[in-house]
C-alpha cells in the first residue's frame, strides 16, 4: 500500500527503508512515473539517471536522459513550402519562436520555388543547404465539376500535390540531415470524397501511399509523415464544401509537431479525428 503525505512518499510496507523527499526531488528535476505493481520511477536528469523504487529496495540506472531531453529543445533549421498560405503562415509563425524557420513561396518567402519543377526544387535546396525538418502545406489540385474534367485537369493535381511533394522528398533526401525528417499535406479528401474534390482525393491517397513506401527505405534514421486534415478553421471559404466540424489551427500545429518532433515514421496523423 502506498500513501502520500505532504512533501513525501511513503510506502507503509516499508517506511523506514523507502521514504523520498519530494522537495528534493523537485530541484533535482526529478520526474516522476506510475507504471504500478508497486514500482515508483524517477528521471534524475541532471544526473543522467534513473532512480527506481519498488517497495522496499531500489536501483539506479545510468540512461542518456540528458541527450534525450536536449534533443527535444534543439533549434532545429526547418524548411516550410507553402509558407505565404493559410496553413504554411500559422505553422511558420508557431515554430519559429522554438526553432530556425525558412519561409518558401512560390513567389514569396525567404526563397522561391516551383514544386512542379525538379530544377526549381534543386535549386532551392542548393540555396537552403543542409536542414533538420521540411514541411510542405503546398499541393496545387484541380477543383471543378467532374464533367469538366480531362486528362489536363486531372494531371494538375498529379504534378501539384502528388509529384511536387515526391520530389521535395527525393532530392530532398540528399541534403536533409541525419535523423532528420519531412512532413507532407494530405487531407480527409482521401477518406471522404466530396463534390468537386475528386483530383485532390486521388492525390491525397497516392501521397500517403508514397509516406508509407518511402518510411522503410530513407536511410540515416529520416523519418517521414503525412499530416490529413479536414477543412481548417482559417479557411472559411471551403465550408460549404465541407459538412464536418473545423479542423481548429491548434489541431493543425500539433499535427505537424508530432511528426516534426515525434519518432514515429510512415504514419498519416489525422487531427480532424480528435476534432470530432
Amino acid at each position: 500500500m502506498r500513501r502520500r503525505d505532504k512533501g513525501k512518499v511513503t510506502h507503509d510496507r516499508c517506511s523506514g527503508r523507502s521514504q523520498l523527499l519530494n522537495g528534493t526531488l523537485q530541484l533535482l528535476y526529478g520526474i516522476i512515473f506510475n507504471p504500478g505493481n508497486g514500482w515508483t520511477i524517477w528521471a534524475f536528469v541532471p544526473f543522467n539517471s534513473i532512480f527506481v523504487l519498488h517497495r522496499c529496495g531500489y536501483s539506479v540506472v545510468a540512461l542518456p536522459t540528458e541527450s534525450i531531453f536536449n534533443s527535444m529543445k534543439a533549434k532545429k533549421k526547418i524548411i516550410i513550402v507553402g509558407a505565404t498560405g493559410t496553413m504554411g503562415k500559422y505553422l511558420a509563425a508557431a515554430f519559429e519562436k522554438e526553432h530556425d524557420v525558412i519561409r518558401v513561396g512560390t513567389t514569396g518567402g525567404d526563397f522561391q520555388v516551383d514544386i512542379t519543377s525538379t530544377g526549381s526544387i534543386e535549386r532551392l535546396f542548393q540555396k537552403t543547404g543542409s536542414f533538420d525538418a521540411l514541411i510542405c502545406t503546398a499541393g496545387p489540385t484541380y477543383v471543378g465539376p467532374w464533367k469538366n474534367m480531362t486528362d489536363k485537369e486531372f494531371r494538375k493535381g498529379l504534378e501539384g500535390k502528388l509529384m511536387g511533394q515526391i520530389n521535395l522528398v527525393l532530392i530532398g533526401q540528399h541534403y536533409v540531415n541525419p535523423k532528420g525528417s519531412f512532413t507532407l499535406i494530405t487531407g480527409a479528401l482521401t477518406y471522404e470524397p466530396v463534390i468537386n474534390f475528386a483530383n485532390a482525393s486521388a492525390a491525397n491517397g497516392a501521397v500517403e501511399g508514397f509516406v508509407r513506401a518511402a518510411a522503410i527505405e530513407l536511410e540515416n534514421d529520416v523519418r517521414i509523415n503525412a499530416v490529413s486534415p479536414t477543412v481548417i478553421e482559417n479557411s472559411p471559404q471551403y465550408f460549404p464544401f465541407f459538412q464536418d466540424i473545423p479542423v481548429t489551427m491548434k489541431q493543425l500545429e500539433y499535427g505537424f509537431r508530432k511528426s516534426v518532433f515525434g519518432a514515429n515514421t510512415g504514419q498519416v496523423i489525422k487531427p480532424y479525428w480528435e476534432s470530432r
